[in-house]
């Protein structure tokens, strides 16, 4: 007679999630120096930022899937908290030429990688797309990692997947968690 509307509209927003490609916050390198990060966003598509015309040495390490529909302003947001936060643990660098604070810290990208996560996971969970999986006993934001720089790790370029081994099992896609073998609250 009629349909779950509540059921179709998670549905369907879980599967808009599943296919945005647009609005991150990054983790960028220098592998040439080993203690040098960059944070940044995008409200646009991972490999926006892939490049940079200023440095040919940069690449990006990581970056955390922001949920599709977050403004621009709220993206911006997030980036400044990190920044703050890692201003507090790090030394950032300033522009050679005019000697204004930069996104650059002199840094180790793996510590890093662990403050952002938790930031993103304690302040802005609702934020970005994730979910909470009990069988990990985990907090997973859906990322995408270079696997150049990763390791155990390969996906497709700049495609959202949980980075974390191991892979969440696909039963935990079906509506309701998948059951006895997990208790992931996908759905929540």
């Amino acid at each position: 007679m009629f349909g779950d509307y509540k059921q179709d509209w998670i549905e369907q927003e879980n599967r808009r999630q599943a296919e945005s490609k647009v609005g991150w916050i990054y983790i960028g390198i220098d592998p040439t120096k080993s203690n040098c990060v960059k944070v940044g966003l995008t409200t646009g598509t991972l490999n926006t930022r892939a490049s940079s015309s200023q440095n040919p040495d940069y690449d990006i390490l990581i970056g955390y899937k922001v949920k599709d529909g977050i403004s621009r302003f709220k993206i911006r947001e997030i980036e400044s908290s990190i920044i703050r936060m890692l201003d507090q643990h790090f030394t950032r660098i300033r522009h050679r030429s005019t000697g204004r604070l930069s996104e650059w810290f002199i840094a180790d990208p793996e510590h890093v990688m662990f403050l952002v996560k938790e930031l993103l996971v304690f302040q802005y969970w609702n934020e970005m797309y994730n979910f909470y999986c009990a069988t990990r006993g985990e907090d997973i934001i859906y990322s995408w990692g270079n696997p150049a720089y990763l390791n155990d790790y390969d996906s497709p370029r700049y495609v959202a997947s949980d980075v974390k081994n191991p892979p969440i099992d696909e039963a935990c896609y079906q509506q309701g968690g998948c059951g006895d073998s997990c208790d992931c609250d996908l759905w929540g």
